[in-house]
C-alpha cells in the first residue's frame, strides 16, 4: 500500500515547495531549498543529512525497503544519506535489503521515495522447524523402541519388500513420502470417483495411516538414513490403496465390504500381492460376529491368506466390548499405547476394553504419533490448530495409528518370511508380545508388541480354532464367502477394472462408526469428533 505524505514538502502545509501527482503520492520536489524532518532536498535531488543533533544513534537494524515506481536508485541514495548501508536488490518488489540506525528508520519512510521500510525478520521453513530426535513420538523414536529400525539393517531387500498392504479407507494422497511409487491406486468407490479428487484423499485420514505403515522419503535408504528421513515401518512395502469414504469420512456398509471383496478377489493379480489389510475403523458390534457382514466379509479375507488387522476401537473402558469388526477372534485386534511419553510405556486411556468374549490381541503405539499431513483435506483444514506438527507433519491418536503399525509389522514379517500364514503371524505377535504393568488383559491382549522377537521366533504349525463366521454372504451363493463381483488388472498405479457403485452386498448404510484416529496433541475424552462420524 502506498503511504501518501499529508504535509506538502515547502515552506507551509499545501505550499508551492513540491507538485503533487494526480494519485495523491508527492511529485518531484521544486527547484528550492526545503527543509522538514531533517530531510534536505535541493535542486530536485533528495540526499538525507543526519537527524537533529538531539537524536540518539542506535545499533544498525536490517530492514527491507520499497520504493515507488522507478523511484529506486533515489530511495537508496536515501539509505546512504542517512547513514546507511544498501544490501541486496530486490527487483520483484521494486526495492531491496538495507542496514540503517533505528533512530533514522523514521526519517527514511518519510522520503518521497520509499513506499514502506520493514523489519527484515529472520524466517526459518515450517518443515525444519520439527526434530524428530528430540520428539518422543517420532516414527523415529517410537520405531528404536519397538525394535522395528533394527530389523531393516538385516532387510537387504527392504524392510516390507514385496508386501502389498490393503488400505480400506479414505484414499491416498501422494504428499511427500507417498510419492515414490509405494502406493497403488485401487478403485475409488465413493461418490467422488467421476470428479477430479477420484483416488485422492479429501478427508485427510487414509493418507496418514499409509505414512505410518509405508511412508519412505525419496532417496532414504532405511538402513544409513538421517534421522529427519520419515521412513513408515515397512517402508519397502506398498500401499494399494481401496477408497470408500468422501471428503468428510462418510460411507456405507455396502462400499466397505465392496472394498474387503475387492482386496481378495484381485490380491494377486499381476502386479499386486496383497497379504495384508488394514482396517483402521470401528463401528458399533452387533450381538455376534457370526452372524454379522462386515465381521465375516473380514474373516474371509483372513481365510483366503491375508492378515487382517482392525483396530479395537477409542471408547475406553465405557464399551465393555471391541468395536466391529475387531470383534471377529481370528482378525488381529490392536490397542493403542503410549510408548512416548515419560515413564513406562502404559495402556492409552482411549484404548477400548473387551469383554470376556474378546479383547485385544496386542497393543502398539497409537499415542500422539507424528504422521504425514494432507494438505487441504477435511482434517488438515478442521485440526491443523491442533494436531499441525508443522508444514508437513501430523499427530494423530488413536486405535487407527496402532493397527497401522502392526499392519507394517506384519508387512515386515511377511517380506522376510513369506511362507508364514496369517495364523502364524498372529501367533509370533501375540507369544512375543510383553504385558505392560497395571494393565488387565482386557484392554493389553498379550501386551505390546516386540518386533525384534517375532521376528526371531520360529513359527509352529498353528491354528485358530474358532467358530467360523456365517453370515449373510452364505445366502447369495457364494461358496468361497465373498459375496461381491468385480474383475480387471492392475497397471502397477490404479485400478482399471469395474466400477463399484457401493451396492455390492447389500448397500445399505451404517451410523455411529468412526475412524478411530483423533488429531490433537492430547488424548481425546470421547468417541467422536464433530463431522468425522460415518453416516
Amino acid at each position: 500500500m502506498h503511504r501518501a505524505v499529508k504535509q506538502e514538502m515547502g515552506t507551509a502545509a499545501g505550499g508551492p515547495g513540491v507538485t503533487r501527482a494526480r494519485n495523491g503520492r508527492p511529485g518531484r520536489p521544486a527547484l528550492a531549498t526545503l527543509v522538514t524532518s531533517g530531510l534536505l532536498a535541493v535542486a530536485g535531488t533528495v540526499g538525507f543529512q543526519p537527524a537533529a543533533a538531539s537524536a540518539t544513534t542506535t545499533a544498525p537494524v536490517a530492514v527491507i525497503v520499497r520504493a515507488g515506481p522507478g523511484a529506486t536508485a533515489a530511495a537508496e541514495r536515501a539509505v546512504v544519506g542517512l547513514g546507511g548501508h544498501v544490501g541486496q536488490p530486490i527487483a520483484i518488489i521494486n526495492g531491496f535489503a538495507a542496514t540503517l540506525d533505528a533512530v533514522r528508520i523514521g526519517a527514511l519512510r518519510a522520503a518521497p521515495s520509499v513506499t514502506s521500510v520493514s523489519p527484515d525478520t529472520g524466517v526459518a521453513l515450517l518443515g525444519s522447524s520439527y526434530d524428530p530426535t528430540h520428539d518422543p513420538h517420532s516414527l523415529l523414536n517410537i520405531e528404536g523402541q519397538i525394535g522395528t529400525r533394527s530389523e531393516w539393517v538385516s532387510a537387504p531387500a527392504g524392510a516390507g519388500a514385496g508386501v502389498d498392504v490393503a488400505l480400506i479407507d479414505s484414499g491416498v494422497t501422494p504428499v511427500p513420502g507417498l510419492d515414490g511409487g509405494q502406493v497403488v491406486q485401487g478403485p475409488d468407490l465413493t461418490d467422488e470417483s467421476h470428479h477430479r479428487v477420484a483416488h485422492l484423499d479429501t478427508f485427510g485420514h487414509g493418507t496418514f495411516i499409509a505414512g505410518i505403515i509405508a511412508g519412505h522419503d525419496a532417496g532414504a535408504d532405511p538402513a544409513t538414513a538421517p534421522p529427519d528421513a520419515y521412513l513408515g515401518v515397512a517402508p519397502a512395502s506398498r500401499i494399494i490403496s481401496v477408497k470408500v469414504a468422501d471428503q468428510r469420512g462418510n460411507t456405507d456398509l455396502g462400499r466397505v465390504l465392496a472394498g474387503i471383496d475387492w482386496a481378495v478377489r484381485h490380491a494377486h493379480d499381476p502386479g499386486m500381492d496383497i497379504r495384508v489389510i488394514n482396517l483402521s475403523f470401528g463401528i458399533t458390534a452387533g450381538p455376534s460376529y457370526q452372524v454379522d457382514p462386515l465381521a465375516f466379509a473380514a474373516e474371509a479375507a483372513w481365510h483366503q491368506g491375508i492378515v487382517v488387522v482392525a483396530s479395537a476401537g477409542n471408547a475406553g473402558g465405557s464399551a465393555g466390548r471391541l468395536t466391529d469388526p475387531a470383534i471377529d477372534p481370528f482378525l488381529i485386534a490392536v490397542g493403542s499405547a503410549d510408548v512416548g511419553s515419560a515413564g513406562a510405556p502404559s495402556i492409552s486411556p482411549f484404548s477400548s476394553q473387551g469383554g470376556a468374549d474378546r479383547f485385544p490381541d496386542v497393543v502398539a503405539p497409537g499415542a500422539h504419533v507424528q504422521g504425514l499431513r494432507d494438505p487441504g483435506s477435511f482434517i488438515d483444514r478442521m485440526f491443523s490448530s491442533t494436531g499441525a506438527i508443522d508444514a508437513r507433519y501430523f499427530r494423530g491418536s488413536g486405535t487407527s495409528e496402532a493397527a497401522a503399525y502392526v499392519s507394517g509389522t506384519v508387512a515386515q514379517l511377511l517380506s522376510a518370511r513369506p511362507d508364514l500364514t496369517p495364523d502364524q503371524v498372529k501367533w509370533l505377535l501375540v507369544t512375543t508380545a510383553h504385558p505392560l504393568g497395571g494393565a488387565a488383559p482386557d484392554i493389553q491382549g498379550a501386551g505390546l508388541i516386540d518386533v525384534l522377537a517375532a521376528s526371531s521366533t520360529p513359527a509352529i504349525d498353528v491354528h485358530q480354532g474358532f467358530p467360523v463366521a456365517t453370515g449373510p454372504g452364505r445366502d447369495r451363493g457364494d461358496e468361497d464367502g465373498h459375496g461381491g463381483r468385480g474383475s480387471g488388472r492392475s497397471d502397477g498405479s490404479t485400478w482399471s477394472g469395474d466400477d463399484w457403485d457401493g451396492s455390492t452386498w447389500s448397500g445399505s448404510t451404517w451410523s455411529g462408526s468412526t475412524w478411530s484416529s483423533s488429531w490433537s496433541g492430547s488424548t481425546w475424552s470421547g468417541s467422536t469428533w464433530s463431522g468425522s462420524t460415518w453416516s
